[in-house]
């Protein structure tokens, strides 16, 4: 072999040698398994609002979860068992459903989903249980001015300020209250929105008008007012009393008006001196006004036409359902209760007082005061319940200050307005004053319907007055959208 054929070979056995083993330098290692992606927990919804009484669905989605294993559920949070926090209920590993138990003030719970293939991966969601009285809300009087509350307590909100305002009521839908304002001698018709705003005076005295208006109520349909105007006459009335001294007052005349919600279409109704709205309210269920004259109970069509007798023979309405099925009179010292075509005539032998009849007309609630032949004592007073059948008398609620003439003098608890039934006819509200004697600040306190329990209702200490419930139709379209209550639907925060 020849030189350079020996050296061409080497050369061509090198140049193999370092490609075999550049080869062997730039071949990669084997792969590495992709990390296992770890596993997350969701519950839909991340948080809640539950009534008292109802349920919520929870629903858990678990990522990563390879063997679809689903979580376990769990309440924490809460001390007690069921009746404190609540249960659970068609538990599976992806969904449950919570049932809250009864509370009168809002609390808030955790429940808590885990991972079954990891335990260590836990997600919470936040409950926060509500009375259903948080649902309703309750206007009243304090010291002259509209206040609103829900029926909790909670969302204390004042409407007017430096007022001297009386009986508020709610229109039918909720969105304004009227009541009646007092100042300097006269009183006139005041509106405002359920927010506190667009206060008007419907009925405006100035000058030497001494009228005195005081509000009747709200029609069905919330498009008119009914109002009692009472004016002087020019008649003057001399009387000397025992001492010899002489004393004169002038003669003042009530008439029965009605007008549109705006102010506007004043009009007097044909009734004769010494008319009155009905005792059951000014506003028949149908629409047409009611009122009481010479002992007898009339009905007329709102523009004062039609005036047709309705309890004659000096029988006297004392309350109607709102519903318009049940009607409660008296007449010769007894109580009856009727269906709103006279028919169905039973007598009430347990009622021993004027009843407030609840929506649905199947029930009713009465207060009696304690009296002896020498006076009343106010202060010593009981709420029944009794069944329009005449079954179920039931005392769901009474005060006593004791004997003597405390008893029957102010600031030792006496009854000052209601009751007044829930829209649901399970509870009703009365406002009490403070008792001094025993320390209480009074105000509104509920009433369970069955007697069962009673309770005072924060921040409405010093009210006045009847408490009124806000009409469903606006203030549970609101709780709906919003737990949090009407503050943030129908009004801004104050």
């Amino acid at each position: 072999m020849s030189f350079n054929r020996k050296n061409a070979w080497f050369a061509l056995l090198g140049a193999s040698l370092v490609l075999g083993c550049d080869r062997a330098l730039v071949d990669p290692p084997p792969p590495v398994p992709p990390p296992v992606p770890a596993i997350i927990v969701r519950i839909t919804p991340a948080s809640t609002t539950v009534v008292e009484g109802q349920s919520q669905t929870l629903t858990a989605t678990v990522e990563n979860d390879r063997g679809s294993s689903g979580v376990t559920w769990a309440i924490i949070d809460c001390a007690g068992g069921a009746a404190e926090c609540g249960s659970l209920g068609n538990v599976t590993t992806t969904s449950v459903t919570y049932s809250a138990p009864a509370t009168r003030s809002r609390r808030p719970i955790k429940i808590t989903a885990a991972s079954i293939a990891n335990p260590a991966q836990v997600c919470s969601v936040a409950i926060t249980i509500t009375p259903a009285l948080a649902l309703e809300q309750i206007t009243f009087i304090r010291q002259g001015d509209i206040y609103v509350v829900d029926g909790d307590g909670s969302n204390p909100i004042r409407l007017t300020t430096g007022g001297n305002h009386y009986t508020p009521l709610w229109s039918p839908d909720g969105s304004k209250i009227g009541f009646t304002s007092w100042h300097d001698g006269i009183s006139e018709i005041g509106v405002l929105n359920a927010d506190g705003s667009g206060l008007r005076i419907l009925t405006p005295h100035i000058g030497a008008d001494t009228t005195r208006d005081t509000f009747g109520g709200w029609s069905p349909d919330g498009s008119r007012i009914a109002f009692v105007r009472s004016a002087p006459t020019d008649s003057v009335v001399q009387y000397q009393d025992e001492d010899g001294s002489w004393y004169s007052y002038v003669v003042w005349r009530s008439d029965l008006y009605v007008m549109d919600a705006d102010g506007s279409g004043v009009r007097q109704l044909p009734t004769q001196p010494g008319a009155v709205f009905s005792s059951g309210g000014a506003w028949f269920p149908d629409g047409r006004i009611a009122f009481a004259q010479g002992g007898d109970t009339y009905l007329m069509n709102r523009d004062g036409s039609g005036v047709t007798p309705f309890l004659d023979g000096g029988r006297r309405v004392l309350s109607w359902s709102p519903d318009g099925s049940t009607i409660a009179y008296t007449t010769g010292g007894n109580y009856y209760v009727m269906n709103a075509d006279g028919s169905n005539v039973r007598q009430l032998t347990n009622l021993r007082g004027a009843p407030v009849l609840s929506a649905d007309g199947t029930r009713l609630v009465f207060v009696t005061v304690a009296s002896s032949a020498e006076m009343v004592w106010s202060s010593n007073w009981a709420v029944f319940a009794l069944n329009t059948d005449d079954s179920g008398l039931k005392l769901i609620y009474s005060h006593s200050a004791g004997a003597g003439i405390l008893a029957a003098g102010p600031s030792v608890g006496a009854l000052l307005g209601g009751p007044a039934w829930s829209q649901d006819g399970s509870v009703v509200a009365v406002t009490i004053d403070a008792d001094w004697l025993g320390s209480a600040a009074g105000g509104i306190a509920i009433l369970k319907a069955d007697g069962s329990n009673s309770w005072g209702v924060n921040n409405t200490a010093g009210a006045s007055g009847a408490p009124a419930w806000r009409p469903h139709g606006a203030v549970t379209l609101a709780k709906q959208l919003n737990l949090n209550g009407p503050r943030d639907v129908l009004r801004p925060s104050p």
